[in-house]
């Protein structure tokens, strides 16, 4: 009767132990470089300018991204805003084979012309795995014949200090070209003045029936072991 309690206490600690691990929240993580930029920027993205622009980075496990952070700042207003959208693609060294997630449409109406202001986008909870990726704002699915510049800031990374760089496209409304073209890095050692938030090797949560099917079994195998000891 006394290995037979071992055992029933044993596989009931497993149980226990494999709720509990299932159960621990992702790590919450943040990759850029906000804290080291300088005021500086290019432009301008927008219509009559540069309409795609784009920071590679590269994940060494399977993520969740949770919301993208970068600074803005409007050229000139007289004509128009600038509308973009933000995406995130896989990144191949030259170009993009698949886009994985794409936001709604932005505008910079409430950007400033005198300052730049910090822009967060929401991606809630892209689930990807390890590799390379590219992060990109671009105008090309919303021109509507008004010029307009919107200048974003950038970081000299010369010491490499972040995977991954600033690239861009003279795509104009051309969207598809962003697979076929290679894109151009930006002297290659800038990068985008970002915040990426996202967290390591999602971990599943499970639904309260995976709890009540775990919590039955415990108990069948309890029910089982004093039948046995009664027998």
């Amino acid at each position: 009767m006394t290995a037979l309690r071992m055992k029933l206490t044993t596989l009931a600690f497993l149980l226990a132990v494999s709720i509990f691990c299932v159960s621990q929240p992702a790590q919450a993580l943040t990759m850029g470089n906000l804290d080291n930029w300088a005021n500086r920027a290019i432009g301008g993205l927008g219509e009559s300018n540069t309409a795609t622009y784009g920071q590679t980075f590269t994940l060494g496990e399977e993520s969740s991204l949770d919301s993208f952070s970068f600074y803005v700042q409007n050229y000139n207003i007289t004509a128009d805003v600038v509308d973009f959208k933000a995406y995130i693609a896989d990144w191949n060294g030259s170009n993009i084979d698949n886009i994985f997630w794409s936001s709604d449409a932005y505008s910079t109406d409430n950007v400033s012309t005198s300052e730049f202001d910090l822009f967060t986008i929401d991606i809630n909870g892209l689930n990807l795995d390890a590799g390379n990726y590219v992060l990109f704002l671009s105008t090309s699915e919303l021109f509507d014949g008004l010029s307009a510049q919107a200048v974003l800031g950038i970081v000299d990374d010369s010491f490499n200090q972040l995977p991954g760089g600033l690239f861009y496209m003279n795509n104009g409304d051309d969207f598809d070209s962003l697979f076929s073209d290679n894109w151009a890095p930006y002297y290659n050692y800038y990068d985008l003045a970002y915040e990426l938030n996202y967290s390591q090797g999602p971990t599943p949560t499970p639904e309260p029936s995976t709890f009540i099917l775990l919590g039955l079994s415990l108990l069948g195998v309890i029910g089982l072991g004093r039948k046995k000891l009664m027998n």
